[in-house]
């Protein structure tokens, strides 16, 4: 039984953030199946790459609702914050950039007062904050609005 995994963190060492590839020998890649489960659930406590395209749907879904709830308070609405952060969010959809890390962009675009809620709807939304994901906009659309 061969198993070879290559596992990479980003500097700083979160662990929310590493990636990697695993190859396994054992099935051979005539039966296109994976990798077997218990040495990737069980032994390493992995869970298979979910799509691009669904993380940045469910990441734009996030936003959106944090800027549509939480933007500056539910009691106080601000449409030019608001407006401000849907620009910010399409921008960063058109962008060439690869990746897009919810805290990096947070810190970037959000007044400090809207981040911990942003966050907290992103992590809601079963995408790690800390940790960048691919982006893919194909199930966004033109808008950005989800």
């Amino acid at each position: 039984m061969f198993k070879t995994a290559l596992l990479t963190a980003p500097a700083g060492g979160d662990a929310e953030a590493v990636t990697g590839s695993v190859a396994d020998d054992q099935r051979g890649s005539g039966h296109g199946t994976p990798v077997a489960g218990f040495f990737l659930g069980a032994f390493l406590g992995c869970k298979p790459r979910e799509p691009a395209a669904e993380i940045t749907f469910r990441f734009v879904k996030a936003a959106n609702a944090s800027f549509n709830t939480d933007v500056p308070s539910p009691d106080v609405p601000s449409p030019e914050t608001r407006g401000r952060y849907q620009v910010a969010l399409l921008a960063t959809m058109q962008s060439a950039s690869a990746t897009v890390n919810p805290r990096e962009w947070a810190a970037e675009h959000l007044e400090k007062s809207d981040r911990n809620p942003f966050l907290a709807r992103v992590e809601a939304a079963d995408i790690a904050p800390t940790a960048a994901f691919p982006k893919d906009t194909s199930r966004v659309g033109s808008r950005s609005s989800a």
